[in-house]
């Protein structure tokens, strides 16, 4: 998400996520603004979108947008960044 030029991993408080195929960016929230309402799922933390999670609540890992209690067959639960990776990429070097 880019946010006055920076890029972020989700948008601050007071702005909600538009993505479009070039570009992605944060949008002030207003009462007129329907999208700014989104509430996320109750496995997420923080979301972009209902639909789409950018960081799961405890016990979660992300995987694609999603939240998931176990990672899907070829990846493993990384448990210091709480998302799934390729098997041999969970540990920071």
């Amino acid at each position: 998400m880019k946010q006055r030029g920076v890029c972020l991993s989700s948008c601050p408080s007071g702005y909600y996520g538009t993505r479009y195929p070039d570009i992605n960016k944060c949008a002030r929230a207003s009462v007129f603004c329907p999208p700014c309402i989104t509430e996320c799922k109750a496995d997420c933390d923080t979301c972009f979108t209902r639909n789409f999670c950018t960081k799961c609540k405890s016990g979660f890992y992300l995987h694609s947008g999603k939240c998931l209690e176990k990672c899907p067959d070829g990846l493993e639960a990384n448990n210091h960044t709480m998302e799934c990776a390729s098997i041999g990429k969970s540990s920071p070097t």
